[in-house]
Order: structure tokens, then C-alpha cells, then sequence
């Protein structure tokens, strides 16, 4: 069937089925999702990602061999509690926002490291220092069910703070975070033994807790009561007043934990608090009258060191990833090169990893937009991202069809079809094609431009070739057309 003949998926859709068997009907009722998911959408479109992007589709044996690297760099900055840079460098769609979003998953997922993406460069230089604590932050607090408690940082304080024997009371709680905290303060200099920080993480850790335990207890009462219910079903169902009023103060008290635990929370980010605010951290005295002023830069950077260290204690090391520096303003670029060096220089136990396009990167060198001082630390390490050869490119495709097709595998026509070509409907000739003129390599992103162009190609004649597949229990194996010459 030639392309000038095939008839549109429209109008594949709109012939009514003929007195249908129900197995042929069902058949039917697949391939019109199936016939619409390939008129609808381009698997081969999306050709960036960003980091935190859910529904990545990866392959790990592309960019293997930097990944792993990073992943040693990670672990030797705990191991020797020191800074470490990375620069990672390569052509434009080249994959490094991509790999970057792989190595947050893995850490994530593992656990092995709190990955920072700093994503708030735009912005005035004077709070450069403190949008990055921001992020850290951020990271650290971040949770998918919006509970303090289940959060990293509570975690990591619960940790340190030791889990054993379990606390009874938010008084033990405090008393041996606080505790814990001094001595990892000793190890540090002593300007910082009595820091602010110190203070705002135990009082969340004992927010937080009261939390939780007030969480723990209501589920306790929830399940007692359903005993009762299900032993007594005729009992009265009415509580005496002295319970309600019990019930509506422990309530409360939850409530004022929780907004105490988000209080902190925003001071640790730098935020400036009111007098109400900071009157629920427990601050007294007149110099409340007008509240506490947001911190400034070197306050932010004091707290980065010292949550590196109490992350270090629990053996977790900072990766703080910097994507794409060059579309900023040159003060901008100034500002964020001077913050990194300053973490380079003062920070311990924290990967810092700058990606760059190599010719941005040369750019901001031979410019002195990232000066040579901060070069020699950025640049201590250097990771370049290489082009695609031919097995790489066809593992690429293949994820991204099988993610594409997962959910009509099935249909007899398309199964049939990948037993004898993983690449279809674009077709392995076509890509030894592609490669054929490309013997250099293929950025990523190019190969995606070059398969969703294909796609559109094969796109009308793959759709009137499934429609003419027969009954379900059958396969209709269906050629997609030869390919045409690669640009």
C-alpha cells in the first residue's frame, strides 16, 4: 500500500464494525487505542529533560563510565570529609542534563547522598548565598507525604541523635539532639559552637517528633475505638465532655508543633522571621520588637558547613549539581563562580559538579566570567560526555518504543513485529542508515530529532498497516517503508 492511499486514522476510526465476535470485538476496541496513541503522539518529541523529571526514560550503559566516576567522586568527599569538583563538559545534547537527572534518581533512590539541584541562579547577587540554602533545604525537607516527620532531615536528626533506647518524651528528644549536636560542634571551629543552627535543628527535630507521636497515638485511638465497635455495636457512640475537650487540645498542640517544625524550617532557609514567628521558636527580648532580619550571605554559608557535617556524621555526602551557567548575566555567572569557589574552599564532605557545553565553557574561561582562581578548583576533575556509536543509539530507541508501546504489547500485529525488529516501526536498516552517514557519532538529542522525523514519516503507513491486521488471534506482520536518505 502505498503512502499516497493509506487512509487516515480518522477515518480507520469512524467504519463501524460489522456484527463483531466478542473476541475480534475486543481485538478491535485495542487497536483503536492503539491506532490513536500512533496518530496522537511522537515518542521521539521530548529531546530535553530537567532534573526531577519523574517519568525519565534512561538508559544506564549510556554515559556509564561518568556516572560511575561521579558516583566514586561522591563517596571519596565523605570518605575524606573534603570538598571535591567535577566539571562535566560535552557538545550541545550531548546528554549531560540528562545524566544529571539520573544520578538525582539513583541517590535518591539509594539513599547515598543528598543530591542538591540548584536550579535559583536568576536573582539578585546579594542573595545568591542564600537561594542556594534554599535548595539544600529544600532537599532536605522534602517529602511525598507533606510530614515533617518523613522527611530526610528528621531522619538524619533521629539518626544522629541515636534510635535507641526509643525517646518517651519531646524533653528527651531535644535533650539528646541538642546533645549530639555539641559534640559534633567541638569538631568544628569554635566560633561556631553555639550557632543559631544548632538551636533551629533541635527545636524541628522536637516539633517534628510531637508530630509524629501525636499521628501514631491518634491511630492507636482510631483502632481501639473500631474494637470497641465492632465488640459493642449498640454502645452509646457520644463522648463525655472532659474527653472532647482533651481530644480539641491535643489537636491544637498539633497543630502549633507542625507550624513550629515550618517556622524552623524557614529560618534555616535564611528567611527573615515577624515577632509572631519568631516568638513560636521560643525568641524573647527586645530585640524581637521588629522580628528577625533575613540572613545574609556568610550566615548561609556558615549553615551549609554545618549541615554538611551533620550530614557527614550520618554518612551522607552533599552532591550540589550547577546546570548551564552561560544564558545568565555576567555578574550572575561572576556571583555563582565566587559562591561555588567559596564552597570549594570552606565546605567539607560535598561534591560540587559544574555541566557545561565545552564551548560555553571555553567562552566563560578565555573571558574570565568563571576566573582561572575558581577554574583550578571547578576544573580539578573533568568528565566529557562523548558522541553515541551505534549500539548506544539503538539501546536509546529501543527504551524509548518500548516505554512508547508498553501498553499494547500484546497486540499480535506489534508483538510479532518486535520478535523480528526491536527498532520497529523505525526499522534497524533505517538506523544503520543514520549511523552509515554519521560515522563520527551522534549527539543524543540528534539521534531523537532523526527518529521523531522518521516516526512522522512511517506514521500514516503504520497506522493504515495495523488497521488491516486480521482477528486477534492472529499476527499481521507489517513492514514500515525503506528508509530515506539521512540529512
Amino acid at each position: 500500500m502505498s503512502h499516497a492511499t493509506v487512509p487516515m486514522l480518522t477515518d480507520t476510526l469512524s467504519e463501524p464494525p460489522v456484527s463483531p465476535a466478542p473476541a475480534d470485538a475486543d481485538h478491535r476496541a485495542r487497536l483503536h487505542e492503539l491506532l490513536r496513541h500512533i496518530h496522537d503522539r511522537n515518542p521521539f518529541e521530548r529531546q530535553q529533560v530537567a532534573v526531577g523529571d519523574s517519568d525519565l526514560i534512561d538508559v544506564t550503559t549510556i554515559h556509564a563510565a561518568a556516572f560511575d566516576r561521579i558516583c566514586t567522586l561522591a563517596r571519596l568527599a565523605h570518605e575524606d570529609n573534603r570538598a571535591i569538583a567535577v566539571t562535566l563538559f560535552g557538545e550541545v545534547g550531548a546528554g549531560k542534563s540528562h545524566l544529571l537527572a539520573r544520578l538525582q534518581r539513583h541517590f535518591t533512590h539509594h539513599g547515598s547522598a543528598v543530591f542538591v539541584q540548584f536550579n535559583e541562579k536568576q536573582g539578585p547577587p546579594s542573595t545568591l548565598a542564600q537561594r542556594l540554602l534554599r535548595s539544600l533545604i529544600g532537599s532536605l525537607t522534602w517529602s511525598k507525604t507533606n510530614a515533617w516527620h518523613d522527611t530526610p532531615l528528621y531522619r538524619y536528626l533521629e539518626t544522629l541523635m541515636g534510635s535507641e533506647p526509643e525517646a518517651k518524651s519531646a524533653d528527651e528528644v531535644e535533650i539528646r539532639c541538642a546533645t549530639a549536636l555539641a559534640r559534633l560542634a567541638r569538631r568544628m571551629q569554635p566560633s561556631f559552637a553555639r550557632h543559631a543552627v544548632y538551636r533551629l535543628l533541635t527545636l524541628f527535630l522536637r516539633a517534628a517528633w510531637c508530630v509524629k507521636a501525636a499521628h501514631t497515638h491518634d491511630a492507636a485511638r482510631d483502632a481501639s475505638t473500631d474494637q470497641t465497635h465492632d465488640a459493642a455495636p449498640d454502645a452509646p457512640t457520644g463522648q463525655p465532655h472532659d474527653a472532647s475537650r482533651t481530644q480539641i487540645d491535643a489537636q491544637t498542640k498539633q497543630t502549633l508543633d507542625a507550624l513550629r517544625a515550618e517556622i524552623a524550617v524557614r529560618r534555616l532557609e535564611g528567611d527573615g522571621l515577624d515577632r509572631d514567628s519568631a516568638s513560636v521558636l521560643g525568641y524573647r527580648g527586645p530585640e524581637l520588637v521588629s522580628g528577625l532580619p533575613a540572613i545574609d550571605a556568610e550566615m548561609a554559608l556558615q549553615t551549609w558547613m554545618i549541615l554538611a557535617q551533620v550530614l557527614h556524621a550520618v554518612g551522607q555526602p552533599i552532591v550540589l549539581a550547577v546546570d548551564q551557567v552561560h544564558n545568565l548575566e555576567r555578574p550572575q555567572i561572576l556571583a555563582v563562580a565566587r559562591l561555588l569557589h567559596e564552597i570549594k574552599d570552606r565546605v567539607r564532605n560535598v561534591l560540587i559538579v559544574l555541566s557545561e557545553a565545552q564551548n560555553e565553557l571555553t567562552s566563560l574561561i578565555q573571558t574570565q566570567a568563571i576566573p582561572w582562581a575558581t577554574w583550578e578548583r571547578l576544573g580539578e576533575n573533568k568528565l566529557e560526555l562523548m558522541r553515541l556509536q551505534h549500539s548506544e543509539g539503538r539501546q536509546l530507541l529501543e527504551a524509548q518504543l518500548e516505554a512508547f508501546f508498553r501498553d499494547f504489547e500484546t497486540i499480535p500485529a506489534l508483538a510479532e513485529q518486535w520478535r523480528e525488529d526491536t527498532l520497529y516501526p523505525l526499522g534497524r536498516e533505517w538506523l544503520r542508515h543514520v549511523f552509515d552517514g554519521h560515522p563520527e557519532g551522534l549527539r543524543p538529542r540528534r539521534l531523537l530529532q532523526l527518529a521523531a522525523d522518521r516516526w512522522r514519516q512511517v506514521q500514516a503507513h503504520l497506522v493504515a498497516a495495523l488497521r488491516s491486521a486480521p482477528a486477534a488471534d492472529s499476527s499481521h506482520p507489517v513492514q514500515p517503508p525503506p528508509p530515506n536518505p539521512t540529512p
